[in-house]
């Protein structure tokens, strides 16, 4: 851009002849502003040039300074040693401090930068009139200030929170000074404190010839695009004034940022006056960008709406803007493929990152371990992960197996063979080892990542090895509590250079460069601006009194950096999230409606169109086509590969019945709900111990007429084994296993149902046995597209008994049974067969196996055991004449030919919570 503010600048000393750009230092606010600087001096000179040294503002006082900028880990604890050390034995833990320690640096960094004497800011005043005799410095109305606040604690009652802060805000002078002085004494500092002493070493004679030496390559030193001085920065530009020939160059133009009512002109018009332009820029006319605000309803929206104005712009003068840093993942994702090359100089929040999700679910791992091995959660959570199954294809079968086998704690041998997962999955006790077991399994997975999900783990590495490098002794739980609270702290910085293709920043890294194209994503009250929240100890009147940043001048900031950001740009498109939940007010950013209602902004306002049509019923079936055609007779007609065909049961035609789409899906298609772990015995478990223990305790009574002495021969011991060998096997534990907790307790119901179901027998005997869980498999002729076929019922009968020459069809029910259903059934065949009776439905199939399986049998009992109700009532029994099978079989084959039936499509239910809630196929049909 040619008249872009850094173009203007790189012109104007090309221009003069008489300057060696050799001999000039340029300073600027970011690393990023400096590239395009360089780009801007190679395009205005025809001829080769030398570049001038060129440094960003931090980095000259880190260059100036004898200190070397302190890890942030580091800091950390230094500060947590002093702080403990003053407060003595109701000092926080190590990992509980964190948060405190945030606030605290926070505050001596703000100290510092605008060089705060710390013992009379911290200082507890007790008598107001102190403030005249001892804070001359200050001016009346930042007394006034100061007086207004102690005066309210003063009078305020006694309370918990205030002896809390007087407690703290007493020591803070003495935790100043020592950790200042532990830092000055290991060689190293904070920002602030770099800069507090280079600003002070400048104000005496001795320390300001030896800046003067240190910087005396330069004849001049150019200040390019700074903004909200502190009091270190303007005592170096001072210097820098007097003593190199300084040149400062404020982008500070058009009638938004001019306009005195405007907060982004507050604190940069005394700068022009006090550090002036050696050169005139090129006078510039206030431009009035095309401006489209659209409301997304969603983040991913936002990124889609971004997307689609990147298509239509040109990569090399566009620029997204992302006050909300957890944008940039969506955004990422949603880039046009025609844009090649993308650059990213922001920060991403550690913890939002999949390396970060993986590193909690390894601390779970060892926090839940136990010797017999590891919690199946955490287990099947790591390997689940992406980065797991990405690294081991042989996960997702050792989870199959550890499902299929319900371990609920998983022996480490199970991981065996595998390098990566034998790494990931071992026991460590010792706090010291846990760092080096993260690195370890960072340093096995970080080849099969890509270069972000690299940088990712890079960076959690490195926190790592510097939480391992401080060496402080604690606890596993404190150690991965702590780690979490440092990480959650941290940013990955992505560095690219920045001279061609689509640039990606946050909201600072604007500053002094210009765009054809801006893009800024959630420009939504509260985000940007930010809601300034008080991240401070330091209370809003005595930062006010002391001079220290407050939130006026962070939404003086804000409103800068936003209208200098859309000042020389053509084109502006504003994207805010509409929603209305949790902290989001869906409301579009004050600097909008400044635009609209103060500026007079010609702006295009949208809303995300998106496309919503109603559901059809028919869109809730399946068509019978010739594929799905060939799938029923493939699965029903034709045999498979063992010989035997797949069968009709009671279960899977109530299926059909309750829902024809459901049918198709399970029963044809052969959707399943996915397996899972049972920690608890589950219904289905518990009602299989129950019919194999009946079924265990009557197999010596086969064939055998059976009397009350027979029964009360099954006593109370060898019910309880028996219920605990059938529950040990539904389990998938070793017969004998020990049963414990909630399975005992489960173990002792079943046996309180057998021993009443036993005591039910003693008052229906005598009877004949004859088989439990009996497996019948028969076919029943039907017409399929007008033609004869045959096709396979199956069933298994709970028992069968015989009295008084009748063949009893008992059906147990350890679940609930309805009360309209308890009736083993009647002549409305219409309840039956729809369903509403199922367990009438049951008994009348079982009762047409038995007749298809042998003829001659034509009358049968029918009972229900309701376990649950044996306690008030006996077994419900009903005869069952000939006439009724059927009447069942003939109803029965009519819904076997209307599942054939190429007319009648397999259709969905209308929405029914009870038919739905359990449904595997309802993310499909979208019920």
């Amino acid at each position: 851009m040619e008249n872009s503010f850094l173009y203007q600048i790189a012109k104007a000393y090309v221009e003069q002849k008489d300057i060696d750009l050799r001999k000039c230092l340029f300073v600027f606010p970011s690393r990023r502003s400096s590239l395009f600087f360089q780009k801007y001096l190679g395009r205005c000179s025809d001829a080769p040039l030398f570049s001038p040294d060129i440094i960003t503002i931090g980095d000259l006082f880190a260059r100036l300074s004898p200190y070397r900028r302190g890890d942030k880990i580091q800091l950390m604890y230094i500060l947590w040693q002093k702080y403990s050390e003053l407060r003595g034995a109701g000092a926080e833990g190590f990992d509980y401090f964190v948060s405190l320690g945030e606030t605290i640096m926070a505050d001596f960094n703000d100290v510092d930068k605008y060089m705060v004497d710390a013992d009379k800011l911290f200082r507890h005043i007790g008598d107001l009139h102190a403030l005249d005799n001892d804070y001359d410095f200050l001016t009346d109305e930042q007394k006034a200030a100061l007086k207004q606040f102690w005066g309210v604690i003063a009078r305020g009652k006694d309370s918990e929170a205030k002896a809390k802060f007087l407690g703290l805000w007493d020591i803070l002078p003495a935790l100043y000074d020592t950790f200042c002085q532990e830092l000055s004494g290991r060689g190293i500092a904070y920002e602030g404190m770099m800069q507090r002493e280079v600003a002070e070493r400048l104000q005496d004679g001795a320390g300001a010839e030896s800046i003067k030496a240190e910087l005396a390559a330069y004849d001049r030193i150019v200040v390019v695009g700074q903004n909200a001085l502190c009091n270190c920065e303007r005592a170096l530009y001072d210097h820098i004034k007097k003593e190199f020939d300084g040149d400062f160059y404020w982008d500070f133009y058009g009638g938004c940022l001019t306009d005195p009512d405007n907060k982004a002109s507050h604190f940069i018009k005394a700068y022009i006056g006090l550090y002036p332009s050696k050169y005139e820029l090129e006078a510039e006319t206030d431009g009035r960008p095309e401006i489209t605000v659209v409301a997304a309803s969603s983040a991913v929206a936002q990124a889609k709406v971004a997307a689609a104005h990147l298509a239509e712009s040109d990569q090399d003068s566009t620029a997204v803007v992302l006050p909300d840093e957890n944008l940039l993942m969506p955004l990422l994702n949603s880039i046009p493929e025609n844009i090649s090359k993308v650059n990213v100089t922001m920060g991403y929040g550690l913890h939002n990152s999949a390396t970060a999700s993986l590193m909690d679910m390894m601390a779970g791992l060892q926090m839940n371990a136990r010797n017999t091995g590891f919690y199946h959660k955490d287990v099947t959570a790591i390997l689940n992960h992406p980065f797991i199954r990405n690294a081991a294809p042989v996960a997702d079968q050792i989870k199959a197996q550890i499902i299929k086998d319900n371990e609920i704690y998983v022996p480490q041998g199970r991981f065996a063979g595998d390098v990566i997962l034998e790494v990931i999955f071992r026991p460590v006790a010792a706090t010291a080892v846990l760092s080096d077991w993260q690195m370890e399994v960072l340093s096995a997975i970080a080849p099969t990542l890509t270069d972000i999900e690299k940088e990712f783990a890079h960076g959690y590495y490195t926190a790592v090895s510097h939480l391992k490098d401080l060496d402080i002794p604690m606890e596993p739980h404190t150690y991965f509590r702590f780690l979490r609270e440092i990480t959650s702290r941290l940013t990955v910085d992505f560095r690219g250079e920045p001279l061609s293709g689509l640039q990606v920043m946050g909201p600072l890294e604007v500053r002094a460069i210009d765009f054809d194209t801006l893009i800024i994503l959630s420009v939504n009250e509260g985000v940007y601006p930010a809601k300034q929240q008080s991240d401070s100890l330091i209370p809003y009147n005595v930062r006010r009194g002391f001079g220290l940043p407050t939130v006026e001048l962070f939404d003086s900031i804000s409103a800068y950096h936003f209208y200098r950001s859309i000042y020389r740009a053509k084109k502006v498109v504003l994207i805010y999230d509409s929603r209305t939940k949790a902290t989001l007010s869906g409301e579009e950013s004050r600097f909008v409606k400044q635009l609209k209602y103060i500026y007079d902004y010609p702006m295009t306002f949208k809303g995300l169109d998106l496309e919503i049509k109603p559901v059809e019923k028919d869109a809730h079936c399946v068509e019978k086509t010739p594929e799905v055609m060939k799938q029923l007779i493939d699965h029903f007609l034709l045999p498979r590969e063992d010989g035997k065909y797949n069968a009709f049961s009671a279960s899977s035609i109530l299926s059909y019945v309750n829902c024809p789409l459901k049918f198709y899906y399970s029963q044809v298609v052969g959707l399943s709900e996915e397996d899972e772990i049972s920690e608890e015995v589950d219904a289905s478990q518990f009602g299989n111990t129950f019919h194999h223990t009946m079924e265990d305790l009557y197999a010596g009574f086969k064939g055998k007429p059976v009397n009350k002495s027979m029964l009360e021969s099954i006593d109370d011991a060898l019910i309880g084994d028996t219920v605990a060998k059938n529950l040990n096997k539904e389990l998938n534990h070793p017969v004998g296993t020990p049963l414990i907790r909630r399975n005992q307790i489960t173990a002792n119901l079943v046996s309180l149902l057998v021993k009443e179901t036993l005591r039910n027998d003693k008052e229906y005997e005598p009877f004949t046995y004859v088989d439990s869980e009996k497996e019948l498999e028969k076919e029943i002729p039907v017409m399929i597209d007008g033609k004869p076929k045959t096709v396979w019922l199956r069933g298994f009968i709970d028992r069968l008994d015989r009295k008084n020459d009748r063949l009893r069809v008992c059906d147990y029910k350890t679940g609930s049974v309805a009360e309209a259903d308890s009736y083993v059934y009647d002549t409305k065949f219409e309840k039956i067969m729809s369903g509403e009776k199922k367990t009438s439905f049951q008994l009348l199939f079982y009762a047409l196996l038995l007749t298809l399986d042998d003829p001659s049998r034509t009358e049968y009992e029918l009972a229900v055991y309701d376990v649950k109700k044996l306690f008030e009532s006996r077994a419900q029994s009903k005869y069952c004449p000939p006439e009724t099978v059927e009447i069942f079989k003939a109803r029965l084959v009519k819904i076997i030919e209307e599942i054939f039936n190429r007319d009648v499509p397999f259709r969905g239910v209308e929405a029914d919570n009870k038919t739905c809630e359990y449904c595997p196929a309802k993310a499909i049909c979208g019920r």
